[in-house]
């Protein structure tokens, strides 16, 4: 039995580890795919509910000077002192969109795509009204948030938001 099962088991660990690929491999493919199709690869660096930033803004941040004091304002609200991504300025851009300070929980922010169109770079996003109806919420303050990171365009970039209800 011990004959069939150890080169069974090499075999299957073989295979398996063939299955894993390359991830620069894969991050090629789908820029490529999304180049071809219109689209324009992004990579999120960061989205949720809490942040230290509670007025509504759109950016767009071309320099790493300017994304360090984002960044650091942006995680005031933790005690720990929170270091940023290493973003290659000369070839990406961050965006960010910050809804403000929200009453409650349930509110939210979501980046679908970034995509060409004409002369522009579109970001679409879609965000909720509030909370939904019925649904219990947490009465603390919350600043829905997402930031992103993409290729630098000569482009203008103009921020699409959906509204959700």
């Amino acid at each position: 039995m011990h004959r069939v099962l150890v080169p069974t088991l090499i075999i299957a660990l073989f295979l398996f580890a063939c299955q894993g690929g390359d991830s620069n491999a894969e991050e090629t493919t789908e820029k490529q795919d999304t180049a071809q199709s219109g689209l324009v690869y992004y990579e999120l660096l960061s989205s949720g509910a809490q942040s230290g930033i509670s007025e509504p803004m759109d950016l767009i941040i071309e320099s790493e000077q300017e994304f360090d004091s984002i960044w650091q304002e942006h995680y005031s609200y933790l005690d720990a002192k929170t270091m940023p991504p290493d973003i290659d300025f000369d070839e990406e851009i961050v965006i960010g969109i910050f809804l403000g300070e929200q009453p409650t929980t349930g509110y939210w922010v979501r980046l679908d795509s970034v995509y060409v169109t004409g002369d522009e770079h579109i970001v679409a996003l879609t965000v909720n009204e509030g909370p939904e109806e019925g649904k219990p919420v947490l009465q603390v303050l919350t600043q829905p948030f997402v930031m992103a990171v993409m290729e630098k365009t000569d482009k203008d970039i103009r921020f699409d938001l959906r509204v959700e209800e």
